[in-house]
């Protein structure tokens, strides 16, 4: 029987281990704030260690300011003892954003494959939406605690920095959302590369040896185009659908997952068509395939 892993919050935290009120009284803030820190921060690790589609991680648990980019942030109050941040008294909107995101000082690396883990309290009415902001001046929405990455499909749109940004909104009654720490899990291209040399992951590549790593696949949708399916990825093979201006699925490619090649071309024929109402209309007529 496998194990059942359940979210705890640190809302959980408190209302289950401070339940006496003069033992709310008698812990201090900050020393709740640490022990709810290091929860996530296992949490992260635990993340970090089972997933094969990240070698790299950032954290902030909002210690201090060090990591935020304090210019650029609007309406937003850091509270130290908690370690967390939430809007400030009086207002209803505003965004927060982390400073530039990478892995190497000194080395330029494409970054993707993006996974972001937040422990946050969201009161009802209230939201958070999150974003990626690239060096390429382009904003990526991105779901909070999702177990599917978050992958840039064009390689022209794939950065080299990004950091993360989280416009806040409060609820009707004035309660904001509260952040409690915050981290992005990807997979940065240098890092990738040492890895492979040093100490291979097998579990990327495809092993007939060994089938259970081969019964993963991933299905990727484009948010900017009516969330179409765009690519569809397994241990064996890469499969990248793409759409005519009128919509409509033109041509499939097929690829080798691990060598790159390309195995097969399929192309999608429309044509006129009249229908039982006398009505005439574009569908598929013909498909074409054409292997490598």
């Amino acid at each position: 029987m496998s194990e059942k892993f359940t979210k705890i919050s640190r809302k959980n935290i408190i209302d289950k281990i401070y339940t006496d009120e003069e033992i709310i009284k008698s812990s201090s803030e900050k020393d709740i704030s640490y022990y709810s820190d290091n929860l996530f921060f296992d949490r992260i690790l635990f993340n970090f260690d089972n997933n094969r589609y990240a070698n790299s991680l950032f954290i902030n648990e909002f210690k201090n300011k060090e990591y935020s980019d304090v210019l650029n942030n609007t309406n937003i109050k850091f509270d130290f003892d908690k370690a967390c941040i939430y809007l400030s008294e009086g207002d209803s909107f505003g965004e927060y954003n982390s400073v530039d995101i990478y892995t190497h000082e000194h080395k330029s690396s494409s970054l993707n494959n993006f996974f972001l883990l937040v422990d946050q309290d969201i009161p009802k009415g209230s939201e958070v939406i999150y974003y990626l902001i690239t060096d390429k001046e382009q904003t990526f929405q991105i779901r909070a605690n999702n177990t599917v990455p978050y992958t840039i499909q064009k390689e022209e749109d794939i950065p080299k920095t990004v950091k993360i940004r989280a416009k806040i909104w409060s609820n009707l009654a004035g309660e904001s959302p509260k952040i409690n720490a915050i981290a992005l899990l990807y997979n940065d291209d240098f890092t990738e590369a040492q890895m492979g040399l040093i100490n291979p992951d097998l579990g990327r590549l495809p092993n007939t040896e060994y089938p259970d790593l081969n019964d993963v696949t991933t299905i990727l949708r484009d948010s900017k185009n009516d969330d179409k399916l765009i690519k569809v990825s397994s241990a064996n093979e890469d499969v990248l659908l793409n759409y005519s201006e009128e919509g409509n699925l033109d041509t499939i490619n097929i690829y080798e997952t691990v060598s790159g090649d390309k195995k097969e071309d399929i192309y999608l024929i429309y044509d006129d068509y009249e229908n039982s109402d006398k009505e005439v209309e574009k569908v598929l007529m013909q498909v074409i395939s054409k292997k490598k």
